[in-house]
């Protein structure tokens, strides 16, 4: 294994994205994968804080030369989520998006991928709210951050949340000011068209293509107890 994201997970051994080539083979599995550059999502139970993973061949992709190990690990395990959540966003052209971010590295991921449907962004971690009104608020902050940025919203805005603590709002307010709230919670994003399948392929294309570009940090694997990124998505490498 070449790359693993890091996480701070409830799996038993953290890692659930992760990146390397194929050097083993299960029953029945195709001689093609053999050597074959892939990423791959594990899933809940992870396993990607060790030098080899197991992971069924049809969760595997295969690898353009396009694209490192550091970028596809990321693209799986942090920008399949950007992908679902500018889906259920539904950005279009002339929206001004504004971005509540923590510090897992999808912030950039999500301004990029509004940039690229000519949307305005005002990219924020929750500690400054820009001024003026919104047609989308992308929350992954919440709380009372969350709650300013849902004040900003223009009438017909959209308030797309995902996370632990979502912005405090109701019903009633919604209505009297025609807004809409959209989940992003990884079961929402689960139940779209094609599902999380879907939203890693995209997420590895749109890399592979140039227009959305993780910002990735390397950290050796011995180190990964200790790693806590302040900026950009933490891969840890061998």
């Amino acid at each position: 294994m070449n790359a693993c994201v890091v996480d701070r997970g409830d799996a038993p051994v953290p890692g659930l994205a992760v990146a390397g080539v194929v050097d083993k083979l299960g029953e029945g599995v195709s001689r093609r994968w053999w050597g074959e550059r892939v990423a791959v999502h594990l899933g809940p139970d992870g396993g990607g804080y060790a030098d080899h993973a197991i992971a069924p061949v049809e969760a595997l992709h295969a690898l353009p030369d396009s694209l490192d190990d550091a970028a596809a690990a990321a693209m799986v395990g942090i920008g399949r989520r950007a992908m679902g959540i500018v889906e259920v966003a539904d950005l279009v052209p002339g929206d001004v998006v504004l971005v509540l971010v923590s510090r897992d590295g999808i912030g950039p991921l999500l301004a990029q991928s509004a940039h690229n449907v000519r949307a305005t962004v005002a990219l924020t971690d929750g500690a400054t709210i820009v001024g003026g009104q919104v047609t989308v608020v992308l929350d992954g902050v919440g709380g009372k951050a969350g709650r300013a940025a849902f004040d900003l919203l223009a009438p017909g805005g959209r308030m797309v949340h995902w996370g632990a603590d979502p912005a405090r709002f109701t019903p009633e307010e919604l209505r009297e000011r025609d807004l809409s709230a959209i989940s992003a919670a990884d079961s929402a994003l689960a139940n779209l068209s094609g599902g999380l399948r879907h939203l890693e392929n995209a997420a590895l294309t749109e890399a592979a293509f140039g227009r959305v570009v993780p910002t990735v940090r390397t950290f050796p694997l011995k180190d990964a107890v200790v790693v806590i990124p302040e900026i950009g998505i933490a891969v840890l490498v061998p």
